[in-house]
């Protein structure tokens, strides 16, 4: 492993007694890139920037973490979204499914029963259509497929 040695030490700096958490750092990060489903040589280097598109999903409060609406959008350019919230008719995992053009082409509830705890918190769509909703309270994802 490559391993780069910082020429700027924060040790003689730092209050070891007082160390609030996301304050204060290391002197040296891991470093090991992803590509091509292979994990690359890893790299201790000194601790800095680290250079990311700004389309990773971390960035994105609603994407990463937030519990109330979600959307995927499948390769035919439907859009299906995820209302995690109360809804006024009682439901928490109501789906809605959008065309292309933003037109409403179906809607169902995907809570599993009036008395269960559940929460719609993700959703996506598999390359068969199904509907996956991950259910944050269940600690369940559940399929859904249209009646043929």
């Amino acid at each position: 492993m490559k391993i780069t040695k910082t020429t700027n030490s924060r040790l003689n700096t730092s209050d070891f007694t007082n160390l609030p958490f996301g304050r204060v750092f290391s002197d040296h990060m891991l470093v090991c890139n992803y590509k091509e489903n292979n994990w690359q040589e890893a790299e201790i280097l000194p601790y800095g920037t680290i250079q990311m598109n700004p389309g990773t999903q971390v960035f994105h409060y609603g994407q990463s973490v937030f519990e109330g609406m979600k959307a995927f959008k499948n390769d035919k350019g439907e859009v299906f979204v995820i209302d995690g919230g109360d809804q006024p008719d009682n439901t928490r995992s109501r789906v809605i499914i959008f065309d292309k053009d933003g037109n409403v082409t179906d809607t169902f509830n995907a809570a599993l029963g009036a008395d269960e705890k559940n929460l719609g918190h993700d959703i996506a769509v598999g390359p068969d259509d199904a509907v996956y909703v991950a259910d944050a309270w269940s600690n369940s994802i559940r399929k859904y497929s249209k009646a043929k």
